[in-house]
Parts: structure tokens; sequence; C-alpha cells
């Protein structure tokens, strides 16, 4: 006998992408989840359009402040009464996990101090990967990514835009992906 889809419940959290060119509403379409804190990390918030804007945001300088916004033992954070977190971009993410990973050990660091060396790369890809793992283990997440357009074999690709190998690991974990795209 058939039954009303509200009925089912699921104790599994899921995991997306939303990927695509800037401006394509990928961050408008993550707000339409259920009860959601926007990780913004690229000040992405005023494009969202107004209708979406809803739930909670932290706009994040560092990846230590998106750490303490999702640390359900932090007196402020709001990861009690959400749903699913969104994280606006993974490219940003990286950035700040770039500069996290090399504060935690200086051997993810080049000579120069500031660009990751290979083991930082590494470093940075396992500290993402983490990161999304503890928040699906109580919470969905949604990950908007931007996307580079390149040519292979004659044929138009589009890539997520992420260095390193932290795009393929996440690609592998999630339960879905999407690419937005605009026409007209």
């Amino acid at each position: 006998m058939a039954k009303a889809v509200e009925e089912l419940q699921s104790k599994r959290n899921y995991f997306g992408i939303i990927a695509g060119k800037p401006s394509m509403k990928k961050t408008s379409l993550a707000m339409t989840a259920r009860r959601t804190l926007l990780i913004d990390t690229e000040n992405g918030l005023p494009r969202v359009d107004p209708k979406y804007r809803k739930g909670f945001f932290a706009q994040c300088k560092t990846y230590q402040e998106v750490l303490d916004e999702l640390d359900p033992r932090n007196p402020e954070s709001v990861f009690s009464v959400i749903d699913t977190v969104v994280i606006d971009t993974l490219g940003s993410l990286f950035d700040l996990a770039r500069e996290y990973v090399i504060e935690q050990d200086k051997k993810n660091a080049q000579g120069d101090g500031k660009t990751l060396s290979q083991k930082g790369y590494g470093a940075a890809a396992k500290e993402i990967l983490r990161l999304c793992r503890s928040i699906i283990m109580r919470k969905n997440l949604i990950i908007i990514a931007h996307t580079t357009e390149g040519q292979d074999d004659g044929a138009l690709r589009f890539k997520i835009a992420c260095e390193g190998q932290t795009k393929d690991l996440i690609w592998r974990f999630a339960d879905f992906g999407c690419f937005a795209e605009g026409r007209g």
C-alpha cells in the first residue's frame, strides 16, 4: 500500500556538490534545503536571491572560524538547530585550509612559508575531507564549487576549480553532484 513520502524517516545525511560558472544561482539553489547554515567563505551572500536568504549564515575569513561555526560544543554556534550546512565555495575553503595546514605544520609549506609543499597539498585535501565527514555524521552538506572550462580531445569540458587532489577526493565521497548552467 502506498504511503506519503513525508512519512519516510531517513537517518542518513546526504552530501552533494553544486558546480558551475559564477552567477548561475548555485548558492540560491543550495539555500532551498531545509534549515541551512551558509558558511560563506567568498562573500557570496549578497548575490543570493533575497527570497532564498533564510536560515543562518557565517562569513568566515579563516579556516579556524569555519571550524568554530561547525563545532557543536561552541555555545555561539547554531549547529544544533540546523539540518544542512552549505559551504560556498570549495576553492575559497581550500585557500583557507592552505593557511591553516601551514600554521599546523611548517613542513606543509615550501621555503617561502606561504606556498604549499607537495605534503601540504595532501594535508589540505585531507583536512577538508575530514571536515566534510565530520559534518555529514550529524548534518546534510552541500558544497558550492566554481568550474573552469577546458578542451579535451576537442570537446569542451568543465572541471571544478580547486587546487590539488581535493576536488577528486570530494567527488568520490559525494552522494550527488550537479552542474548549473544558464541558457539564454
